[in-house]
C-alpha cells in the first residue's frame, strides 16, 4: 500500500533506521513517487538501493508501522 511521502523520515525514524542528510537526500530523490505516495512493494529494492541492509523482522516491523491508506 501506498504512504505518504511526507511520514517516510518519521517513519525511519520510528523503525531506529538511521541516515546522514546525504543518505536521506538520495533515498528521497530515488523514490518511485506518484502523488506523494511511495509504494510499499518497491522499498525493498529501493533500501538496497540505498545500502540499507533490515532484517525479515525488521523489515515486517517496518512496514508494520508505515502510514497507510
Amino acid at each position: 500500500e501506498p504512504i505518504d511521502f511526507y511520514d517516510l523520515e518519521d517513519t525511519l525514524k520510528d523503525m531506529k533506521v538511521e541516515f546522514t542528510d546525504r543518505e536521506y537526500l538520495h533515498l528521497i530523490q530515488g523514490l518511485p513517487l506518484d502523488g506523494g505516495k511511495v509504494d510499499v512493494n518497491n522499498l525493498t529494492p529501493f533500501l538496497e538501493t540505498m545500502g540499507l541492509e533490515l532484517s525479515q523482522k525488521e523489515f515486517e516491523d517496518f512496514v508494520e508501522n508505515l502510514p497507510v491508506d
